[in-house]
């Protein structure tokens, strides 16, 4: 038996797996695979690209520093908290 195939998709699992979910979410859903919603979804997902790229290259470097998910959280409490109180409540949707 030739195992080529089969090492050449256990290789990219992470990559048939995304190509999988996208394509069992774009045939749910006519939506998913509209220009405006794979926009919005990049968007979403940029701030989370920056730090994880950031992440690779210190833990590349040696230096492993686990305190970027705790920073990200205490940034988001304090956006949150200054929307509210300064912009008032409707300008953060409540």
């Amino acid at each position: 038996m030739n195992r080529t195939p089969l090492l050449l998709l256990l290789n990219n699992a992470p990559l048939v797996l995304f190509a999988v979910v996208f394509a069992v979410f774009g045939s749910l859903s006519p939506k998913f695979l509209e220009l405006q919603n794979l926009s919005n979804i990049l968007l979403q997902s940029s701030a989370v690209a920056i730090v994880a790229i950031g992440m690779t290259m210190v833990i590349i470097a040696g230096g492993i520093d686990l305190s970027v998910g705790s920073l990200i959280a205490l940034s988001a409490v304090i956006a949150t908290r200054l929307i509210r109180d300064v912009a008032g409540a409707d300008a953060a949707g409540g």
